[in-house]
């Protein structure tokens, strides 16, 4: 269905819907990201720096308070946030990405702190950090010249798959983690992923 997730009334409609449908929420992935403006951080207006972080990180705690009741109840439950592999420094030349990478780095901070208030009801956090994968978002990424400085840090020499990151989110959601919270894991084919 659709949700624009910086919609309050459109995030309570999805999840009361889901409720509605399947009972309640086991696994929760939440994808959602925007970068309305490019160029460094400093030259970032307020309104772009708002929408940043409504999106970015509000959205993401918001649909977590939703989920985490369901999940607290039947004492099971995973939830993944996805930020990006700029968080572990800059990826894109000349600050493209600055002010999306600093909102989405909040999502580390954000598993570790949820992972450590659901852990007792067997509720896990993580998160996915994508590299350089073929999404419709990240097709900025395929310019010729940013393409190639990427290829250039990837051990593996190529973009990655939606389904790389899917396998890595089904993992996690199942059973064979149910060890495993306030994590995150890499999937950019090797590249540089430490502060």
């Amino acid at each position: 269905m659709q949700c624009n997730v910086g919609k309050p009334e459109d995030r309570h409609n999805l999840i009361d819907q889901t409720v509605a449908k399947w009972g309640g929420v086991d696994i929760c992935v939440q994808t959602a990201g925007v970068n309305p403006a490019t160029g460094w951080l400093l030259d970032c207006s307020e309104a772009v720096w708002d929408k940043l972080f409504d999106i970015n990180v509000k959205s993401t705690w918001a649909i977590t308070k939703l989920v985490a009741p369901y999940m607290q109840k039947k004492k099971n439950g995973c939830i993944i946030y996805v930020p990006s592999l700029g968080v572990y420094g800059q990826i894109v030349p000349d600050g493209a990405l600055s002010g999306y990478i600093v909102s989405k780095t909040c999502l580390l901070s954000l598993c570790k702190m949820a992972a450590q208030q659901l852990a007792p009801d067997n509720v896990r956090v993580n998160t996915i950090i994508p590299g350089a994968i073929k999404t419709r978002f990240a097709e900025v990424l395929s310019r010729e010249d940013v393409a190639s400085y990427l290829m250039a840090l990837c051990p593996l020499g190529r973009f990655g798959e939606p389904d790389d990151v899917a396998g890595m989110a089904a993992f996690l959601a199942s059973a064979d983690a149910s060890y495993v919270t306030g994590e995150n894991f890499v999937v950019a084919g090797g590249m540089p992923s430490r502060l």
